[in-house]
């Protein structure tokens, strides 16, 4: 796990529907890089 990622992300409290803070970090990530390269499809690059 990157330094960022475990200094910034890495929070024991759990959040939304009891899932850890990390992973819906990780998911929204995923989920903007996926929906970039939808969009470059799209676009023809």
């Amino acid at each position: 796990m990157p330094p960022v990622t475990h200094t910034l992300l890495n929070r024991i409290e759990p959040s939304a529907l009891g899932v850890p803070f990390l992973y819906l970090a990780l998911f929204a990530v995923y989920v903007a890089l996926i929906a970039v390269l939808i969009w470059a499809y799209r676009r023809g690059v």
